[in-house]
């Protein structure tokens, strides 16, 4: 009893010290676990953010995001930051919501001069839900400064961030873009900048083109273009601006998997030093919604080069988008690689190609002058590259044909197209869907190759998470009676037992009608480490039967999905008969990507089947047949990526009505 007295002597006390505890955590017993983006980068790892209506607290895991270090005390109640050159440093104080060691994001966005922002979540019919905190939470790095230098623009921010370059036009006036993601623009700072002596640029304009990127436009005189130039001085964007000026710039750092070939000898391969590489790219967005528009045949730059784009066929919608990655083979001619007798001024003068290690290579196209290639690849997984307004008139001829014993590249064949314009056309022969970063730099295009992410041994053993879209009470596109979450899954269903038949090991996002929020769904995947994504859809548009066809689709520039997904769409359009959309990036929908592709740390696409408001492609999505046709092409997509195509896929008989469909 004394005890007791006490104790409850002590009670008072006690509240006082429990009491900043609670108040430092906001709502305390209201925290719900958040997706977070850092600089544009998604922050990931076995111990969730948190967050409620106040505050967002984030593990330790989050400092590397910022180029920051971080030594937790002794007594565990504080961690000392550290980061910069000079090297700058602070403490910040410990929160332990639900047990786990993290740190208030407001403290990290005071210290690296943030931003932090949640915008309102997004319902199932895509729009703003006002009121209601979205289930993504940002930290924005600030824009510094933005300063010429002698070889372009240099843009500091208060912390890395994801960036994204590319020619925007290359006709007058030539524009390049430099897009900074997870970043917010001062009202302080000039929204354009007039450049002073200077024969490269005419003119710089900054925009905030959404809440969390900043976009940079350089207006570029006729004979420039940019290209990334970045060291390692992190926080720093470096952005080369090539030729204008009477002396050449030297060529700067080269982009990722970028190494500069040793001396050819003989025409053999040589082999160097191998570079690490991270495939992975990351922006944001807050909605998986799939619209898309009709467009006309045109070319479009990237950030990896172009590609040839246009429209499946003759039907258009309001609101859809129809780019498609050509898979088909151009036209090829026999007779002298080397011919003078092309009116062309510009000529591809070498083609070389070295290894690195068995899983790198790289090819290097010389020219007189700047080029645009247009790559393609084909149904064989070979990469086809056309240069438009080109001749051959190489040094070496045998640069014209090689047959190589390299691992993932075995030949290579350049010749002139029969055309009324002269074209260069140039096939990377290969029995898989590689992965490549193109550099563009002044008169030289280098094709940085490897074998994509998971892209090695045999399907049989792979993790593969499968994610049937929507569900619940999230029913998707809805036409005639019939919703999307139905078709999917049970195309899902089936997709599972042809990749299990192969002796894949699958996990499904959902195997029933229950609503899965969109973030857990890539989430699911990276906890588990799965080894590929798959996420399925039906499309629609605004005017029922004006769009027709199935497209892939994977996350911005991301040389690995880009490659799954073009082996996927073209294994479902050779049996589908339905019109082939292409494999495309989800930037061509919206500028930050898809929510369940962009938090993906493995290879990953979204597939959209055909149009549920399409009589003629609805009755195929209805029809079990068609839905194992379906099932079974993407799998075989999925064994060509990881296997190649040289080998033959025995697929599972179909299912017929075993699974069928609910209105």
């Amino acid at each position: 009893m004394r005890c007791f007295q006490t104790w409850f002597k002590f009670l008072p006390l006690l509240l006082v010290l429990i009491c900043p505890i609670h108040s430092a955590l906001g709502d305390g017993g209201n925290l719900q676990n958040v997706k977070v983006r850092i600089g544009g980068k998604p922050l990931s790892g076995p111990v969730s953010a948190v967050s409620d209506s106040q505050e967002t607290f984030v593990p330790l895991s989050a400092l590397p995001l910022l180029g920051a270090k971080g030594i937790l005390s002794l007594r565990g109640d504080t961690v000392t930051v550290t980061w910069g050159v000079p090297q700058r440093s602070a403490v910040l104080a410990v929160a332990r919501p639900h047990g786990d060691t993290m740190l208030a994001l407001s403290d990290l966005a005071r210290i690296f001069h943030g931003e932090v922002v949640r915008p309102d979540a997004v319902g199932s019919n895509g729009k703003l839900e006002t009121g209601t905190p979205g289930d993504t939470v940002y930290l924005l790095a600030k824009i510094e400064s933005v300063e010429l230098n002698p070889r372009g623009v240099k843009v500091v921010t208060s912390f890395p961030t994801s960036t994204a370059q590319w020619m925007l036009s290359e006709k007058p006036p030539k524009t390049g873009v430099l897009d900074l993601y997870g970043t917010y623009l001062p009202s302080t700072f000039p929204n354009a900048i007039t450049p002073q002596q200077t024969t490269q640029l005419t003119g710089i304009t900054l925009t905030q083109t959404n809440l969390t990127t900043t976009r940079i436009a350089l207006q570029l005189n006729p004979e420039c273009s940019i290209r990334d130039a970045s060291g390692t001085n992190r926080g720093t964007i470096q952005i080369a601006v090539i030729g204008g000026t009477p002396d050449r710039i030297e060529q700067v750092a080269t982009a990722k998997w970028g190494l500069q070939p040793p001396t050819k000898s003989s025409g053999q391969e040589i082999a160097s030093t191998s570079q690490a590489v991270n495939t992975q790219g990351g922006s944001s967005s807050a909605t998986e919604n799939n619209t898309q528009t009709s467009t006309p045949l045109t070319t479009s730059s990237t950030a990896t080069g172009r590609v040839l784009t246009g429209p499946a066929s003759n039907q258009t919608s309001a609101n859809s988008t129809s780019a498609l990655t050509t898979p088909g083979t151009l036209p090829s001619r026999s007779g002298d690689a080397t011919r003078q007798d092309n009116p062309s001024a510009l000529v591809i003068t070498s083609v070389s190609f070295w290894q690195t290690s068995d899983n790198e290579a790289h090819l290097k196209i010389e020219a007189s002058a700047p080029v645009s290639p247009i790559v393609h690849y084909l149904d064989n997984g070979s990469l086809q590259v056309e240069i438009p307004g080109a001749s051959l008139q190489l040094a070496d001829s045998s640069d014209a044909s090689q047959t190589l014993s390299n691992p993932i590249v075995q030949s290579i064949q350049a010749v002139d197209e029969p055309s009324t314009k002269p074209a260069v056309c140039i096939t990377i022969g290969s029995t898989h869907f590689l992965g490549f970063v193109m550099e563009n730099i002044h008169d030289h295009v280098t094709f940085n190759l490897r074998l994509p992410v998971n892209a090695t041994g045999k399907l049989a053993g792979k993790l593969v998470v499968i994610d049937p879209g929507h569900g619940g009470k999230d029913t998707g596109g809805t036409y005639a009676g019939y919703d999307e979450k139905n078709v999917v899954l049970s195309v899902g269903l089936k997709l599972r037992k042809v990749l299990e038949s192969m002796g894949a090991r699958v996990v499904m996002t959902r195997d029933r009608d229950i609503f899965i929020p969109l973030n857990q769904r890539p989430g699911l995947a990276n906890q588990i480490h799965a080894d590929f994504f798959i996420s399925l859809h039906n499309d629609d548009c605004s005017v029922p039967n004006s769009a027709s066809g199935t497209t892939t689709y994977y996350h911005d520039h991301d040389p690995s999905s880009r490659a799954f997904a073009t082996a996927v769409q073209d294994a479902i359009v050779k049996v589908s008969g339905l019109p082939s959309r292409g494999a495309r990036s989800d930037t061509d929908l919206y500028a930050n990507g898809l929510a369940v592709l962009r938090g993906s740390n493995m290879p990953a696409i979204l597939v959209e089947i055909a149009f549920i408001n399409n009589d003629r492609d609805r009755a195929k999505l209805l029809n079990p047949s068609f839905q194992q046709t379906v099932a079974q092409a993407i799998a075989k997509g999925l064994r060509n990526y990881v296997e190649g195509t040289s080998q033959t896929a025995m697929l599972t008989q179909p299912l017929g009505s075993t699974i069928g469909m609910v209105k």
